[in-house]
This record gives structure tokens, C-alpha cells and sequence, in this order.
């Protein structure tokens, strides 16, 4: 597997950086224990995050927000559609071969995506997950979605999470529900 390598300990439940490098396809890492000695080494996907400031419509209104429930945006009892959007830069040399998945992480009902005026299919429960590397390219990209929910909110008049509360990422290799290739 490739990644970034984190040291786990199995006692203290601490979580630390540790010490790797790329290695023919996949990551060596220099283990020392002691004996007796337990930690777990977790390998993340390498991921362009796409946490910054989105341009965000719902409810009539447009604002400039990171990915938050719409109550959170001050958008109440709201039952339907938001669009988002934003621009994202993808590395050069980020895909090297792998598969790139748009994860957006937990969404509020569904969700459909348009990447560089190309759309891809609508998700309508989890994962939350496109295979996009036949629509994203090195440098600058745009991502638009459509993510809504029904109509609970508007009939009892609560504010049920809604929308898209992220974390949103592009991630390389893998398969849908999380595997590594």
C-alpha cells in the first residue's frame, strides 16, 4: 500500500507521524519495538482536500462557506436543493497511474456531481463516492453538485443535518468502500 505512515500505540492510543518513504509501489517503514512492544501502522491515502470556501446556493441565498449542515448556514426548516461549488487544484503528478475518487464524505440526502461541465451519476444513499478519473485533470478543476434532502425538515420543522457536511476529498487508488488496490 501507499501512503502516509502513522504509528498507533496499541497501550496509550497515541497517534503519531512515522517515518516512511515510497518504495516499488508501496511505503517502507523502519520498525523498532521493544519487547513486548504493540503498535498498529496505519497507511492513509494520500488526498487533495477540498475544505476551503465554497460558493454555496440554498433556499435563494448565495454565500461563500466551508461544508456545513445548512442550520449552521442559518437556513432553517429548509426542505430541497443546494448547489455548491468550487475550484480545486489537482497535482501533476497526484494520480500516478491510480484510480482518483471524489468523496464527499457524509451527505444529507443525495447528492449529483458535475466535474469540468462532465456529469456523473447521482448518489443516492452511501457511500458518497465517484470514480473521476476520466472527467478531472492536472491543475485547475470545477466541481459542481446538487445535494438536497427531503421533505422532513419542511413537515415538522426541525433542522435535521442537511446537505453536504463533508469532510470532501479527492483520493487516488482503492475501490468504492474504502479497500486499497
Amino acid at each position: 500500500a501507499c501512503g502516509e505512515a502513522q504509528r498507533w500505540d496499541a497501550e496509550t492510543g497515541e497517534v503519531s507521524p512515522e517515518p516512511s518513504a515510497p518504495a516499488h509501489g508501496g511505503t517502507r517503514i523502519r520498525l523498532s519495538l521493544g519487547a513486548g512492544e504493540s503498535v498498529l501502522i496505519v497507511l492513509s491515502r494520500p488526498a487533495v482536500r477540498l475544505d476551503g470556501t465554497w460558493d454555496i446556493e440554498v433556499a435563494g441565498e448565495r454565500r461563500r462557506a466551508p461544508l456545513a449542515p445548512w442550520a449552521q448556514l442559518g437556513v432553517h426548516g429548509h426542505s430541497g436543493t443546494a448547489r455548491y461549488r468550487c475550484a480545486f487544484e489537482l497535482p501533476e503528478d497526484f494520480a500516478g497511474g491510480r484510480p482518483l475518487w471524489l468523496d464527499l464524505g457524509d451527505v444529507r440526502d443525495f447528492a449529483s456531481v458535475r466535474l469540468n461541465g462532465q456529469d456523473l451519476a447521482a448518489r443516492l444513499w452511501p457511500p458518497y463516492r465517484w470514480r473521476i478519473d476520466g472527467a478531472v485533470r492536472p491543475g485547475e478543476n470545477e466541481l459542481e453538485i446538487a445535494a438536497g434532502n427531503t421533505l422532513a425538515n419542511r413537515l415538522t420543522g426541525c433542522d435535521d443535518a442537511a446537505g453536504i457536511l463533508g469532510p470532501a476529498r479527492i483520493t487516488r487508488g482503492g475501490k468504492p468502500g474504502g479497500t486499497s488496490e
